[in-house]
């Protein structure tokens, strides 16, 4: 009975606004750092959220709130957690029913005077400036030299405004509007967030706002771009090839695991004869016993990419001192351990994950670009690496490994390409889950975390 007593009250004690956190935001923008969420579907919810409605705006479920530009507003009460963070990140979406060149101020969002973080509109005295503040300081007036040309009346828009003290960017509908300012700034805690009218409801804004997210993290220019274009959580869409490695993926009479894309891209298990294949772990997954084993694909193109790409997996590796790839574009045979004339690998060595690049023009990996993350013998790891191409000697390579980020190398690019066949986790000791290639791809920190925590709620089903 004390058992039930205590966990009513600790169900009567969660706030109203943590439940509407999780309504409002994704499981891996919650790992990533989001605080705040809200999508204004109706006034009852908004309240749920801790917010109070002035005025009589307009609400629906799929698009938001929409405020008459004259008296309607939201206000918030906010923890005191939401904007405390050094780097920080706030996503708005919204519509505005006025040009960037109207002679009005329209605030998108505001908070209390003591620890104002805001955006808003100037009027033309003001030049038209998109002006950003984080905790009263003035980070930078955008120009609308530098913004009107995306902005979009009548029109979805989406700013995202993200960074660090003394480095913050700021992307409107996915295009850069500023870029590295080196404004310094100090973390604030605002307790009251006010939504479409400045903090003493004046400034309205005309128009639908959609929804507002506060992240505590620096988002990426790809992050930006896939939060405007719908596709930060839809990326296995456009996957290239994905192996789920299920029961009803295991072909054992043609000796393959098949592609659950739909293009046909299957992996061949062993030599395709019933020798070297790895032994099918029950519902899910793979495992190797000795270091012949492997899986391959033939040398049709499929995995070789002209510019950017991501690769996905999650493993449970053995024999992590000695030197076993996972998957790569690998030109030698099967038993290969010194990585010798390789486009690109994932593979691992020295108790480190290492994804590497060979994008010097030899293709060989002992010229290559690498960025690793210290393993363990027999723990999962969930993984996704992906190389961006962008130029010579300014592509980069990220790794993502569970809960770790490897950071950032510059490559010289472009990958060296294979001619030779593809090899999934050839040679190594170990079990795989699941892998995904995503050619042309540059997946985020936001889908890793996505990828991990579905991968992980399919794992702890079985």
């Amino acid at each position: 009975m004390r058992k039930l007593v205590i966990i009513l009250a600790l169900l009567l004690a969660w706030p109203a606004q943590a439940d509407r956190l999780y309504a409002n935001s994704h499981p891996a923008e919650r790992a990533r750092g989001c605080t705040f969420a809200d999508r204004f579907e109706s006034q009852a919810l908004v309240e749920k959220n801790g917010g109070a409605v002035t005025g009589t705006p307009t609400f629906n479920p799929k698009t938001g709130v929409t405020l008459d530009g004259a008296a309607d507003y939201i206000t918030y009460n906010l923890a005191g957690s939401e904007f405390d963070s050094d780097p920080i990140s706030i996503v708005i979406e919204f519509t505005p029913d006025f040009n960037w060149d109207e002679n009005a101020f329209r605030y998108l969002f505001d908070s209390t005077g003591g620890a104002r973080y805001r955006v808003l509109k100037h009027n033309n005295a003001g030049g038209n400036n998109l002006s950003v503040f984080f905790n009263n300081t003035a980070i930078a007036d955008i120009i609308p030299a530098d913004y009107s040309a995306y902005w979009l009346v009548n029109q979805r828009n989406l700013l995202c405004i993200s960074g660090t003290t003394g480095d913050i960017d700021a992307w409107l509908n996915g295009n850069a509007i500023l870029v590295n300012d080196a404004t310094a700034w100090t973390v604030g805690t605002p307790a009251s967030l006010y939504i479409g009218a400045n903090n003493v409801g004046a400034n309205f804004f005309d128009g639908t706002i959609h929804s507002l997210k506060v992240i505590k993290a620096k988002l990426t220019a790809q992050e930006a771009q896939d939060y405007y274009d719908g596709t930060t959580f839809t990326y296995m869409q456009d996957a290239t090839a994905i192996y789920m490695m299920r029961m009803q993926d295991h072909d054992p009479t043609n000796n393959r695991t098949l592609d659950g894309t739909g293009n046909g891209y299957h992996l061949t298990l062993g030599d395709g004869a019933g020798s070297d294949e790895p032994t099918k772990l029950g519902k899910h997954g793979y495992t190797t016993a000795v270091n012949t084993n492997y899986m391959i694909r033939a040398s049709d193109g499929v995995f070789n990419p002209s510019g950017s790409f991501s690769i996905q997996c999650e493993i449970i590796p053995e024999n992590v001192e000695i030197a076993f790839p996972v998957f790569g574009g690998i030109i030698a045979k099967v038993n290969i351990v010194t990585f010798q004339q390789e486009a690109y690998a994932l593979y691992w060595s020295d108790d480190s994950i290492f994804f590497a690049v060979s994008d010097d023009g030899r293709g060989d990996l002992g010229h290559a670009t690498t960025v690793g993350v210290s393993i363990n013998n027999g723990q999962s790891y969930y993984i996704t690496a992906t190389y961006e191409y962008v130029g010579s000697g300014t592509s980069k390579m990220r790794l993502y490994v569970n809960d770790q980020d490897a950071g950032t190398n510059s490559a010289r690019g472009p990958v060296w390409p294979s001619t030779e066949p593809i090899r999934a986790f050839l040679g190594a000791i170990g079990s795989i889950y699941s892998l995904s290639f995503h050619d042309g791809a540059i997946l985020t920190k936001l889908q890793h975390l996505d990828f991990m925590i579905r991968a992980k709620a399919r794992r702890n089903s079985l």
